[in-house]
């Protein structure tokens, strides 16, 4: 009986991972809605393979609104564009180990976007999934220029 109490104890306790998935022109609205949501000022947001002519379909509410709170730290591909914004911060790598994907790592978080036709967002909830991609990240962030 013992073991049995154990056992239902460490299930409990184990961290339920949560994805879902979105797909569509305004994806990339999903994601700045829920930031400003969750995020608290001057959070880091961490970004990976960005590619900012994307944001030229949010709509610029959502964007004032989002670059007036958070922090981020962006790898994109060697020669991109970057937008001139005091809370962002750039590192380039060469654009063959970026691909048409686009990470992004906050919080408990982790926000894959894929670049086709139809765009789709993917976001996983898990705290240990988030801090695997953030070490990633922080790998690709000391490589990058």
């Amino acid at each position: 009986m013992g073991n049995i109490i154990f056992y239902s104890l460490f299930l409990s306790k184990k961290e339920e991972t949560r994805v879902e998935l979105h797909r569509g022109k305004r994806v990339y609205r999903t994601l700045i809605k829920d930031l400003i949501l969750d995020i608290k000022k001057n959070d880091t947001v961490y970004l990976l393979g960005v590619d900012e002519n994307i944001l030229e379909i949010v709509e610029p509410i959502y964007l004032k609104q989002y670059f007036t709170i958070i922090k981020e730290k962006i790898i994109i591909a060697r020669g991109g564009k970057k937008v001139k914004e005091k809370n962002l911060e750039y590192k380039e790598l060469d654009k063959k180990y970026l691909g048409d994907t686009t990470t992004v790592i906050y919080q408990d978080k982790v926000f894959i976007f894929v670049w086709g036709n139809p765009y789709y967002l993917i976001t996983i909830k898990s705290r240990k999934i988030a801090e695997t991609y953030l070490k990633q990240f922080k790998l690709l962030w000391d490589m990058a220029k």
